[in-house]
């Protein structure tokens, strides 16, 4: 037995004492390929520092490359980036070890989020080595991580043309159908979305294959994918708006309803659950519940202009005018809406001045809105601003010419504004 042998074994038995004795033994007596392989498990095992003591002894007796490209490997493990460099631009372009020195470069540029000097040293080495495996896979991921699917999608079918199924752990259908996915190519995405899922049933092939369906208009299917998903999984929190969407979409209410308050239950933080939420106890005539879950979103401090035009909006409607006043004067928004629903509510509580004075904030930027349009041309005629109401009543009609009421209206004001 070598005393490198020696060492692995007093490892296993976690006889620390003699395994450091074994491991000075070996670097005296053990020959290089012997000392090569152990650096290779010590390196496996996590004793880095072991490791690096090795392949130092070993680089100072024998100059090999492939002894710079596990310093360097080494030196990333400890977080010691710039000697990784060192290490790895002493291996010259004419080494066998260069095409994996490039790699690890890669590695250690996405660690530092260089990813352009990445792709670089990725496509430098996929000159040297154009059907290696492992470096086509490399850029797949490094364009799947930038979310640059359509060119993931291109190096991911490489691999699959090549009958690669899996590297790293990684499934290579699963990943190209996700690229195919998130590129717009749904209908190509669904085989290989499909043929992973077969493969093995997991949260993010459930989801990603309901996904594509979603986006291929199958309601029916992506529902079913989702509701399984949280049936293996109720902790999946991005499944949740999705499937409430669709149970919406396809008029299922009751359904929704559970799914968004279950939602706001595991991700308290997400407010676009909570809007949803709101929007849908509000179509199953539950303006009070709709209201507490908004003012629950208000509070968690996210997207505050959404929460506080859905909050003032339901406010109007439930005719709590001065309620939507007090919520601008705590959450004070510039924004059209904003002044749009003040404008609504100074009116209804016949402030006329001050209600005036938000529709023309509002106007600038509503011309576009009929249902403002018509709001706003309606004060403006009670006002006495004829000219005014008769002009934006008929830019009203340009967006609805069957309102036979308001063509009434403008055609009447036609004759006074004159």
């Amino acid at each position: 037995m070598t005393k490198s042998e020696e060492m692995l074994q007093a490892l296993e038995n976690n006889d620390f004492v003699a395994a450091e004795l074994a491991f000075a033994e070996a670097l005296k007596k053990d020959p290089e390929p012997v000392l090569a392989e152990l650096g290779e498990e010590l390196y496996q095992l996590g004793f880095i520092e072991q490791a690096v003591t090795l392949y130092e002894q070993l680089l100072a007796k024998n100059y090999q490359t492939s002894y710079l490209l596990s310093l360097g490997e080494l030196a990333i493990e400890e977080d010691d980036y710039d000697k990784a460099f060192q290490y790895f631009d002493d291996i010259p372009a004419s080494s066998p070890d260069y095409p994996a020195s490039l790699l690890d470069q890669a590695d250690l540029y996405q660690l530092i989020d260089i990813p352009e000097a990445a792709e670089q040293k990725l496509l430098q080495a996929e000159k040297i080595l154009p059907d290696e495996p492992l470096i086509n896979f490399a850029l797949a991921e490094l364009y799947f991580s930038l979310q640059q699917y359509q060119k993931a999608a291109t190096y991911y079918l490489v691999l699959i043309l090549d009958q690669n199924e899996e590297i790293a752990g990684q499934n290579i259908a699963e990943r190209l159908g996700v690229s195919y996915a998130m590129s717009g190519k749904f209908e190509e995405a669904v085989d290989y979305l499909q043929k992973a899922l077969e493969k093995e049933v997991t949260d993010d092939r459930l989801f990603y294959l309901g996904y594509t369906y979603e986006m291929l208009d199958e309601g029916e299917k992506a529902i079913e994918l989702y509701q399984q998903l949280l049936s293996l999984n109720d902790e999946y929190q991005s499944v949740y708006g999705p499937l409430g969407n669709l149970l919406q979409k396809e008029e299922r209410i009751e359904e929704a309803d559970a799914v968004f308050t279950q939602g706001m239950k595991q991700n308290p933080f997400n407010v676009d659950l909570f809007l949803a939420g709101a929007q849908n106890a509000y179509r199953l005539k539950e303006s009070t519940r709709a209201v507490d879950i908004l003012t629950e979103a208000l509070a968690i401090g996210d997207k505050e202009e959404e929460v506080v035009s859905a909050l003032a909006n339901l406010y109007l409607q439930q005719e709590n005018f001065d309620v939507v006043l007090k919520l601008y004067q705590d959450h004070p928004l510039e924004t059209p809406r904003a002044y749009w629903q003040q404008a609504t509510a100074f009116n209804q509580l016949e402030d006329f001045v001050s209600a005036g004075k938000f529709f023309d904030l509002a106007a600038a930027d509503l011309n576009h809105e009929p249902e403002f349009l018509k709001e706003y041309g309606l004060f403006l005629r009670e006002e006495g601003r004829l000219k005014e109401a008769r002009d934006i009543l008929q830019h009203y009609l340009a967006h609805e010419p069957e309102d036979l009421e308001i063509q009434s209206l403008v055609a009447a004001l036609d004759h006074f504004a004159q």
